[in-house]
C-alpha cells in the first residue's frame, strides 16, 4: 500500500480501526508513528493538554568547504530558548536550520527565527559565504514531552516523536524513532503470540520505554532548563571558552557520547560556573 492520509483511529470492539481517505483497516494491535500530529492524538484521547514543542526550520546548502567539518551551533540572533546550527553531510553540503521552544514569549514562524538566524548571525554568515541553498526550507514543529507522555492506549502503541522522543535540548529524534519503533515491532509480536493485547498488558511497552530513555529525557529537560537562556548560556560559552574538558564534557552531551547527568553535577557547576 502506498501513503494513506490517515483521517481517524479509534477503538471499537476490541479491535482499532485505522481510516482514511475511503479506506478502513482494522487490527487487534496498531503501532502508531504519526509525528506531531496533535489533534489526531487528542481525538484518540491520548492528549489532555498541548505538549511541550520546538518549531524548527532547516534547508540544505552545497558549496562548502568539504574540509571544514566541524557541528556549529549558535545562540546569537536566534529566538530563545533556541539555537542555530551548521550540519556538514558531505561534499561541501549542509544541513542548516534553526529551532526555538514554543512558548508566550516567541510569536515567530519558523522561517521567521530561520531568516532571523541566516540574515543576522555574523559567524554563521560567514561560514556560508559562497554556499547556494538546494530545495526548499522546511519547517516543522518536534514533540520534546516524552518524561511524562503517554506511550500506549487501547490497542495502540505509540514510536517516535507521537510518544514525545525527541531529545528536549538538540532536537534530535530520527536515533529515538529508529529504537522506539523497534522495541514497539518486537513487542507487538510477543503480544500477539501471547494474545494479550489489552491495557493492562500494553503497560509493559510503557515499562520498556521508560527504562531505556526516562533517565536521558529528565537529564536533558533540566539541562534545557537550566542552560538555554542568554545569561546563562552567557556564563557557559565564555567558561567553555576556557576549559577544553568543559568544551568535551559539552559536545558529548550534545552528541549523546557523554551522559548528561554529569552536566548538572553539583560539583560540575560548582567547578565551572560558581568559581
Amino acid at each position: 500500500m502506498g501513503g494513506l492520509h490517515i483521517e481517524s483511529i479509534a477503538y471499537e470492539s476490541d479491535r482499532v480501526i485505522v481510516s482514511g481517505e475511503d479506506v478502513s483497516i482494522s487490527a487487534r494491535l496498531a503501532i502508531i508513528a504519526v509525528g506531531a500530529n496533535i489533534a489526531l492524538l487528542r481525538s484518540i484521547g491520548l492528549l489532555k493538554r498541548n505538549p511541550s514543542m520546538i518549531l524548527a526550520a532547516r534547508a540544505y546548502f552545497e558549496g562548502l568547504d568539504p574540509a571544514d567539518d566541524l557541528l556549529d551551533f549558535y545562540f546569537d540572533d536566534v529566538a530563545g530558548p533556541g539555537y542555530g546550527w551548521i550540519f556538514p553531510l558531505s561534499d561541501g553540503t549542509a544541513n542548516v536550520g534553526a529551532g526555538f521552544l514554543i512558548g508566550r514569549r516567541n510569536k515567530l514562524t519558523a522561517r521567521e527565527a530561520f531568516d532571523q538566524f541566516a540574515q543576522h548571525n555574523i559567524s554563521a554568515r560567514r561560514r556560508l559565504c559562497g554556499a547556494r541553498q538546494v530545495g526548499l526550507l522546511k519547517s516543522y514543529p518536534l514533540r520534546i514531552d516524552f518524561a511524562n507522555a503517554p506511550t500506549y492506549h487501547d490497542g495502540m502503541l505509540l514510536v517516535g516523536e507521537a510518544a514525545g522522543l525527541v531529545n528536549p535540548l538538540t532536537g534530535e529524534g530520527i536515533d529515538f524513532a529508529l529504537e522506539s519503533g523497534e522495541i514497539a515491532a518486537e513487542f507487538a509480536v510477543d503480544a500477539l503470540r501471547r494474545g494479550d493485547v489489552s491495557r493492562r498488558g500494553l503497560s509493559e511497552y510503557d515499562h520498556l520505554l521508560r527504562r531505556k530513555f526516562q533517565s536521558l529525557f529528565v537529564a536533558t529537560t533540566w539541562l534545557r532548563r537550566l542552560y538555554i537562556h542568554p545569561m546563562m548560556l552567557r556564563l557557559l560559552i565564555d567558561r567553555a571558552n576556557r576549559h577544553p574538558e568543559l568544551r568535551e564534557l559539552l559536545g558529548g552531551i550534545v552528541t549523546a557520547t557523554v551522559d548528561p547527568w554529569r552536566g548538572l553535577n553539583p560539583l560540575t557547576i560548582a567547578k565551572y560556573l560558581l568559581a
